[in-house]
Formats: structure tokens, C-alpha cells, sequence
């Protein structure tokens, strides 16, 4: 593994093989080094268009995975050959920390993450532990505990935030970890409550894992990746310097809530990345909670259409915690 390692790297920089077709290249040709090696031919006969293998032969030609060296911030990687790079100039870049990657081969990949069909193959990983033993013991732990993923509306008002203080700081008394995206609003102050509550939190990030998004919450990255003490966890699925765009985040859902046991859904409109990500929990077989709110509010209509479709209507921790355990 550790020789065909940077070519997983590679697929992961190359856009346009996503995870369910970087599976079936891995299952047909037996390594990313060799599917990575095989020819136009073999690439267009197992089912891979024209197009996309005349892109895959000419971003080969000058990303050599053999060449990255992980010692260098850049990872002796030509960035300014990206398209997307000039982007995330717009945005604060964070190379502080060690990054872990985790392929889904590795044992301390998430296990609930790797039953879902479109797992993502690598993860970035980021903690504030600095020994490496350590760093392996937190990820163990927080990819294996009982998790519930905790999002709403961006927007959020102060009924949506007070619950939302109430039951993540009764969730992580209980050993629940929150999972959450660290958008602002109820991501982020799902976040904060759990590290304020010393609980245990994992952000998912709609960038790179060395580009903070939104900004407004600084702190919580900060909180995870400096603090020596902090119970937390940082991952993406993108490349390190990846800018947040708009696509990146119903495709970031997905890990969220694959990462949990469960959905709690705080306040969210009809159509929102709250439901989408409820969506998928639901077709991944996971509970969906939602909590009820004023029918004066435009931003109750996203739960009550949840718990009219069948999710667990919440007005306790209690109600949640009788479900999981």
C-alpha cells in the first residue's frame, strides 16, 4: 500500500473520477498505480468516455504522484497549474498542523463512512494532538464512537440556537460526538457547544482541509487543530488547498452524515442542505431527527416537512438518546 499510496493521491487531484468510479478502476485493475499506468484503451473499455480519458492522459503527463514529497507545505505539487487555485486566493489558507490521510484501506478509516456506496477514497484529517500515537488514539476513538450529526439553517434564530445549546450540551454529557459542517449559523454553534461542553466534534469541510470557510468561524478550526487539549476532529475530502465552491457542499453531505448514527435537523427552509443531508441519511439507513418550531417561521417549514415524511419528532435529548442506545 505504501507504494501505490501517492497515486490514490493523484485520482484525488484529478477531477472528473469521483468515488464510485475510482472504485471500479481499483476493482478492475487490482492498485491505483496500475489503473493510474493503463493505457487509453483499457480506460475507455471498462466504461470511461472519450472525453474524460483524452483529460485523465493529459493532467498525467505532468501530475507525478511518485514525485510528492510530504516533508515540503506544498507537497512539491504545481498548484498554479490548477484552474481552481487561482480561487482560493480569495479565501484564508491554514497550513498549520499535520495532515493525516486515511484511504479506505486504512484501519482507521471511519467504518460507518466505508458502508456507504459513494465513500469518499481519502480523507484529510486534522487534530490539535501532535504525537503521532496520540493523533491515531483521538481519530480511533471519535471514527468509532456513537455520532450524531448536528445541522440547520444558516440563518439561524435565537429559538434554533437555544435549542441547539440545550440539546448538544445534553448529547455530549452522554458521550455523543457532534458531526456537523462548521457552516455558520447552527453548524457552527453545534461546534462550539460541544467543545465549550469539552465534548467531542468532527467539521466537515466544502474545501480543502488548508482553507477555512466561512472565515466567521475561525475559531472553531482553530480550536481543533491548536488546541492540545481539544477533542476534535477537521476533515475534507478535497485536496488540501480546494476553494469552497458551491458544488462541494451537497457533495460534502454525504460524509456527514455517513460519519453518524443519526440526523438532527435544527431549523431548516424547505429547500436547504439541512434536508439534503437528511435525504441521505435516510438512504443510508440512519435515524432522522427533526425539532419542531413556530409555524410562523419560514425556517420551521424544512422540519415540519420531515416529521410529516417520518423523521422523530424532538423536544428532549431524551428523545434522541432512546433511540441510540
Amino acid at each position: 500500500m505504501k507504494k501505490d499510496f501517492p497515486f490514490w493521491i493523484g485520482f484525488n487531484f484529478f477531477e472528473g473520477i469521483g468515488p464510485l468510479r475510482f472504485r471500479l478502476l481499483l476493482e478492475y485493475f487490482g492498485s491505483a498505480q496500475k489503473a493510474w499506468e493503463a493505457s487509453s484503451r483499457k480506460l475507455r473499455a471498462i466504461g470511461l468516455n472519450f472525453k474524460l480519458v483524452e483529460k485523465f492522459a493529459s493532467f498525467r503527463a505532468w501530475f507525478k504522484p511518485e514525485k510528492i514529497d510530504f516533508k515540503k507545505k506544498d507537497w512539491n505539487i504545481q498548484y498554479d497549474r490548477f484552474p481552481w487555485f487561482k480561487q482560493v486566493k480569495n479565501y484564508q489558507k491554514y497550513s498549520q498542523g499535520k495532515i493525516l490521510i486515511l484511504t479506505l484501506k486504512d484501519k482507521l478509516y471511519p467504518p460507518l463512512l466505508k458502508e456507504i456506496p459513494d465513500a469518499p477514497p481519502l480523507l484529510y484529517v486534522k487534530c490539535g494532538m501532535r504525537n503521532e500515537k496520540m493523533i491515531n488514539e483521538q481519530i480511533d476513538k471519535l471514527f468509532k464512537g456513537p455520532a450524531i450529526a448536528v445541522v440547520g439553517s444558516r440563518k439561524a434564530t435565537n429559538y434554533g440556537g437555544e435549542i441547539t445549546c440545550k440539546l448538544v450540551s445534553q448529547l455530549v454529557r452522554k458521550d455523543l460526538v457532534i458531526v456537523s459542517g462548521m457552516a455558520k449559523g447552527i453548524d457552527g454553534l453545534a461546534h462550539r457547544t460541544a467543545l465549550k461542553n469539552r465534548g467531542e466534534t468532527i467539521a466537515v469541510l466544502g474545501s480543502g482541509i488548508n482553507v477555512i470557510y466561512p472565515y466567521q468561524n475561525k475559531d472553531i478550526y482553530q480550536k481543533i487543530v491548536e488546541g492540545k487539549n481539544t477533542k476534535g476532529l477537521i476533515i475534507s475530502e478535497f485536496p488540501p488547498f480546494y476553494p469552497p465552491l458551491p458544488g462541494n457542499f451537497p457533495i460534502r453531505n454525504r460524509i456527514i452524515s455517513g460519519l453518524s448514527k443519526a440526523v438532527l435537523v435544527i431549523e431548516a427552509a424547505r429547500k436547504s442542505g439541512s434536508l439534503i443531508t437528511a435525504r441521505l441519511a435516510a438512504e443510508q439507513g440512519k435515524d432522522v431527527f427533526a425539532v419542531p418550531g413556530p409555524i410562523t417561521s419560514q425556517l420551521s417549514a424544512g422540519t415540519s416537512y420531515l416529521i410529516s415524511q417520518g423523521a422523530k419528532l424532538v423536544s428532549s435529548a431524551q428523545d434522541i438518546l432512546e433511540e441510540i442506545y
